[in-house]
């Protein structure tokens, strides 16, 4: 919830109109990934995966990027669309 001097703040400091979230980038998306994968005991770079994709560091990832990334780890992925 923003409040109102939540967005006089941002208009004192010239970021009105832009998002307080920015898109992480693919390589902070992997590692999250990889975080998720070690937790399984299922060994992961996202640098690797990364080279997998034929994406760079700054790119953004796509939801069927991050399934098939899971998937290449040998995680269960899959969208649910409810």
């Amino acid at each position: 919830m923003v409040r109102a001097d939540d967005k006089q703040d941002c208009a004192q400091d010239g970021t009105a109109g832009k998002s307080a979230y920015a898109v992480p980038s693919a390589q902070s998306v992997l590692e999250a990934l990889a975080l998720i994968a070690r937790l399984h005991q299922v060994a992961a770079d996202p640098n690797t995966l990364l080279h997998r994709l034929g994406k760079s560091e700054h790119d953004r990832l796509g939801v069927t990027d991050m399934l098939l990334s899971a998937q290449a780890l040998g995680l269960k992925a899959h969208l649910d669309r409810r």
